[in-house]
């Protein structure tokens, strides 16, 4: 089965951002009426329209089944990402609260140094993506200061 990738996943962002396809998720890249016959564009690339479908082949191959048939009536990437961000987005304080009792109580055992440091750091990144993820611009570089202070 595949996983659920929620909106605002990690992977999902840097790779689509990596692609330079982030436009079509948050609206800022915009089919535009074609002026010119494409067959004579030199350096042809793919359409607004095909890229916009990869990214929702992505997306569909991204989510359970079952979930798939609740993103057919949609057309654009953007609105698929708006659909899943509105059902499956949560606020997380239940995992926050998770997290911070994990942090607290993580302990090294039977662990390796490295093994300990990179299983804290998984927990400790995952917090700090919860914690910033719906903080007003104005505040933010003060909580990621805060949290700047801590293993990166």
């Amino acid at each position: 089965m595949a996983q659920i990738i929620l909106p605002g996943h990690f992977s999902l962002n840097f790779f689509l951002k990596g692609k330079d396809l982030w436009g079509h998720i948050d609206g800022t890249d915009v089919e535009k009426p074609s002026t010119f016959e494409k067959s004579q564009d030199v350096g042809f690339s793919p359409s607004w329209v095909v890229l916009d479908a990869r990214i929702m082949s992505w997306l569909l191959s991204s989510v359970e089944p079952h979930i798939v048939t609740h993103l057919r009536p949609h057309r654009s990437a953007q609105s698929m990402w708006a659909s899943l961000k509105k059902v499956y987005h949560q606020d997380n304080d239940a995992r926050r609260f998770q997290l911070e009792h994990a942090i607290v109580m993580f302990q090294h055992g039977s662990l390796s140094i490295q093994d300990y440091y990179s299983a804290f750091l998984t927990l400790w990144h995952e917090y700090a993506d919860l914690v910033t993820a719906n903080v007003p611009i104005a505040a933010l570089s003060t909580i990621q200061t805060i949290h700047g202070d801590y293993p990166a």
